[in-house]
């Protein structure tokens, strides 16, 4: 049975048919012009109908379902709206069974200025402006994928524009992976050659982090950040401990080595040695090219070795790279340690502050509250770990909701 739906046209061909989709025919289906209107409008009343519809089914070509063209300088080609209110409603809607076709291409021209092939916006307090869901289980799928072959192109691109406040969290791209070796956030810079980047970040406010990492609150293999290889750091390296771990090296595959770092409230500079005393029992000991321009506030140490020395001691001290040992036994060995404070550029613009006040936002604290026997919602960073899980609750609720709603997989072969 043929439904009628309602048509608005300037003319339509006599071969045109109603039936359930609206507006339906062999070439050209429909044709509308109107110099002041709308040139086709097509309405159906059946659920799954479509109020215009559109198949090309040529085999071989580039051929067309539905296409529109608009000379407008704030037109539209092909416009879609889905005016319920409630429902996983689809203002347009794209579908493609090949093994290599797009379900939705949207293609920019214009060679210049600021323009876009696939634009999507949402008014929603909780919408998203652009949406895919990549629903096999299995294999190497991608919801998203951004390609550029400039130079200076971006493949995807994030960005917030609010400013904020002093509660608000405003992420340019979040990533979550639930996986059990997933990755939120993974970069890869694929050059074989050149200073790339795997993952950049960069920030402009003095009190801000170009890359911030939070570890779980108890970690015992896992932490924070996992650097496997050099680490270069060009200003104040700040921790709460420090060690140096290696492969066992008299049991490498069994067990580890771990040393603790070597602390000290001045940036202080250690150089050692042995010496063999001459018939004079004294010794001259040189120290490197650029000891005096690096170093300052010389402290020694002398400890002889096999035998006493009471009378061992420092004859001259360091005067153009050199200082002198004497007091001791001819052929006597002595270790010997100097140390100096720096004294270059970057030292002295670096200098730390010893003893410190809390700032008034972290009276109260813990950097490490557990190590004091306090609730990890006594740390310092605990407003962060909140404003962060705020963050992941409210996004992974929402992914989880549409990826589960059924209705947003779009209507297939409603077509007869």
């Amino acid at each position: 049975m043929l439904l009628i739906a309602v048509i608005y046209l300037a003319g339509v061909p006599a071969h045109a048919q109603l039936d359930a989709t609206g507006a339906f025919g062999t070439t050209p289906a429909v044709t509308g012009n109107n110099s002041t209107g709308t040139g086709v409008y097509g309405t159906s009343a059946r659920v799954g109908g479509s109020g215009v519809s559109g198949g090309a089914t040529a085999t071989t070509g580039v051929s067309y379902g539905v296409m529109g063209n608009n000379a407008s300088t704030s037109g539209r080609g092909v416009y879609g709206y889905a005016s319920a209110t409630t429902g996983g409603t689809i203002g347009v809607y794209g579908g493609n069974n090949s093994s290599t076709g797009y379900g939705v291409v949207g293609y920019a021209f214009a060679n210049t200025g600021l323009n876009y092939g696939v634009y999507g916006g949402s008014a929603s307090t909780t919408g998203t402006a652009v949406y895919g869901n990549a629903t096999a289980t299995t294999g190497a799928n991608v919801a998203v994928l951004g390609v550029t072959a400039s130079d200076r192109g971006i493949g995807v691109k994030g960005y917030a524009t609010s400013a904020g406040s002093a509660g608000g969290n405003t992420v340019g791209v979040w990533g979550r992976a639930d996986g059990l070796v997933g990755r939120g956030l993974s970069g890869f810079a694929g050059h074989a050659t050149g200073p790339t980047r795997g993952l950049t970040g960069r920030v402009v406010s003095p009190a801000g982090w170009a890359i911030y990492g939070m570890g779980p609150a108890s970690p015992t293999t896992g932490g924070a950040a996992y650097f496997s290889g050099n680490v270069t750091v060009t200003g104040t390296l700040t921790k709460g401990a420090g060690a140096f771990k290696i492969d066992h090296p008299q049991d490498p595959t069994n067990k580890y080595l771990q040393h603790s770092f070597v602390e000290s409230p001045d940036m202080m500079n250690i150089y050692n040695g042995n010496v063999a005393l001459d018939e004079n029992g004294e010794a001259m000991v040189q120290m490197p090219e650029y000891f005096e321009a690096l170093n300052s506030d010389f402290r020694y140490t002398l400890t002889p070795i096999g035998a006493p020395g009471p009378d061992l001691h420092i004859a001259n001290e360091i005067n153009e790279r050199k200082f002198k040992i004497a007091g001791g036994k001819a052929g006597m060995k002595v270790s010997w340690q100097v140390t100096g404070i720096r004294q270059d550029a970057t030292a002295k613009a670096h200098r730390i502050q010893v003893v410190m006040e809390k700032p008034a936002g972290e009276k109260g604290t813990y950097l490490d509250p557990l190590a004091y026997g306090q609730p990890i919602e006594k740390g310092v960073s605990y407003s962060m770990i909140k404003q962060d899980e705020e963050m992941d609750r409210l996004h992974s609720a929402k992914a989880a909701s549409m990826a589960s709603d059924s209705s947003r997989k779009g209507p297939r072969n409603q077509m007869n």
